[in-house]
């Protein structure tokens, strides 16, 4: 059996594998783990009369007892090993390295651009700003930024990108879950929208309670909808929205790099919690969707 997509057997615990005619059957996958690399056993139903079945790939082996059963044809079928594939420990750290630099490099290229909805609503200023001017189709764009912000974006996007990766494969529900471009994209437009909306309520309303419950309401939501309830994203969500106001009051009042117009606590607003919150479906799934490619 010719198995294309090794990758995603990675992560993955069970696909559906189309024989000749019309008949089918759900595989399942296991791996085994050495210090040369991991070993993927592909199982499936086979008709056999012995009740054991092993493999040996690499210098890895595999055996298990399994129960025989009788079909509707009366013959006894059982799991059976259908391929093997061997991944070695150079093949997994060049794939880790590149979904690294995937990562980074989206984070380096959004991040001051989502950034910079709080700057133009005036909710965050920095001390010593550097201000990018252009003109696309007749239109100027105006960014402002400062030179270690594309940086701290890059560190996060590696953070939140490749630990979401790395619980996928950790967390048994998340094995088989396989992103679309489209709700990958819409994600990222959903987190550039609470990254606008934060800017404006914030500029806009006098209660930060306000600000912040309806934060919450639109981060959790697309969690929800966007995110699928997805462990693993939920997992690195929680983590990013605490760890990223951590990294801020240390940016904030150690660093002096900036400061938020209406601070509620060490310098920071509490809206920009659900904002962090909502950060985590969107790099998630856009690294699940490099992790897939690479």
């Amino acid at each position: 059996m010719e198995i294309a997509d090794w990758s995603w057997c990675l992560r993955s615990t069970r696909f559906l594998c189309v024989h000749a005619g019309s008949m089918c059957s759900m595989m399942r996958i296991d791996r085994s783990s050495s210090g040369k690399g991991i070993a993927l056993f592909v199982y499936g139903h086979s008709h056999c009369s012995d009740d054991r079945v092993s493999g040996r790939f690499n210098g890895i082996s595999r055996s298990c007892k399994l129960s025989l059963r009788t079909d509707s044809a009366g013959k006894r079928s059982k799991c059976s090993i259908f391929a093997m594939k061997f991944i070695p420990n150079s093949q997994l750290n060049s794939k880790s390295t590149k979904l690294s630099v995937a990562n980074a490099l989206s984070g380096a290229l959004l991040g001051p651009l989502l950034d910079n909805y709080h700057s133009a609503f005036g909710v965050l200023r920095y001390e010593h700003p550097q201000v990018l001017h252009w003109t696309s189709f007749g239109t100027a764009f105006t960014i402002t930024t400062q030179w270690w912000v594309p940086f701290l974006f890059a560190l996060a996007g590696v953070i939140i990108g490749n630990g979401v990766v790395w619980l996928d494969t950790r967390v048994r529900s998340e094995r088989e879950r396989k992103e679309r471009m489209p709700a990958v994209l819409i994600s990222i437009s959903a987190f550039s929208g609470q990254y606008w909306l934060s800017g404006l309520l914030a500029s806009q309303l006098e209660s930060s309670a306000c600000t912040l419950c309806i934060l919450t309401a639109t981060g959790v939501a697309t969690w929800v909808t966007l995110g699928e309830l997805s462990v693993s994203i939920g997992l690195m969500s929680l983590a990013t929205a605490i760890s990223g106001p951590m990294i801020e009051i240390v940016l904030i009042n150690y660093a002096h790099f900036y400061h938020y117009s209406n601070p509620d606590i060490l310098g920071i607003p509490l809206w920009i919690i659900p904002v962090y919150f909502a950060g985590g479906t969107a790099v998630g799934k856009l690294s699940r969707k490099y992790h897939d490619w690479i």
